[in-house]
């Protein structure tokens, strides 16, 4: 199940009767799914970097030549956070390119029957 499902499942159900999934009552293809469980996951990794360096949100803004809130948005993986972003944040952080490399594998294996294309 992907993370947005697990977050939003309960609000759509009560607020569509239960009557519709998350992906339709958003509107969101499984493209869009697999991106936004994706940036909910570096976020994660972003957060755990972070915490295991000692530093703070205020550190890694200054770092990244950005807000405190801003880095708080990358480490939620929200909408407006961008992929490239958050990978400069990790570079940063000093991630391995191994351990980039697992987190990356950990979303596709868990979105492995994702049909990204429409045929």
């Amino acid at each position: 199940m992907s993370k947005l499902k697990t977050a939003g499942r309960r609000a759509a159900e009560s607020m569509s009767g239960g009557d519709v999934t998350l992906e339709e009552f958003m509107g969101l293809s499984a493209p869009q799914i697999w991106l936004i469980d994706l940036k909910i996951d570096l976020g994660g990794t972003i957060r755990e970097q972070r915490a295991e360096r000692g530093w703070t949100q205020t550190q890694l803004a200054r770092a990244l030549e950005i807000s405190q809130p801003r880095v708080a948005n990358l480490e939620a993986g929200g909408p407006s956070v961008t992929v490239d972003v958050q990978l400069l944040a990790l570079r940063i952080l000093g991630i391995t390119p191994e351990s980039l490399n697992e987190a990356l594998c950990e979303n596709f294996a868990e979105n492995q029957n994702l049909e990204l294309l429409a045929v």
